[in-house]
């Protein structure tokens, strides 16, 4: 589950950047098929908030308005922290969410 949230942060940070599956199998440290089944099941986190996975030769990348990228980020970081400080102490959980999204500037 924390990959499939970190997947999705990759899809919505880097909407301009389609991904390949071998890429995101590289990165994530796991087969191109586990890579598929994840898009998978974030196909309907996206599409709850009005985005489309569009996949080509190029790779996988999120489509919508800036507005539904920014709520579904908003949505995945509430998530996040949820989880964080659930697993953690609430000042532990702040730090590793900052820790998480650093890794993506």
């Amino acid at each position: 589950n924390s990959r499939r949230m970190a997947l999705a942060l990759n899809l919505l940070l880097y909407t301009d950047e389609p991904a390949s599956l071998s890429d995101l199998a590289y990165k994530y440290y796991v087969s191109r098929s586990s890579i598929t089944k994840d898009l998978k099941v974030l196909e309907e986190f996206f599409s709850r908030h009005g985005l489309k996975l569009m996949k080509s030769k190029l790779g996988t990348r999120a489509d919508g308005t800036e507005q539904n990228i920014r709520k579904a980020l908003t949505e995945l970081i509430v998530i996040l922290l949820d989880a964080s400080g659930q697993e953690a102490g609430e000042r532990e959980a702040e730090s590793d969410m900052m820790m998480t999204m650093m890794t993506y500037n």
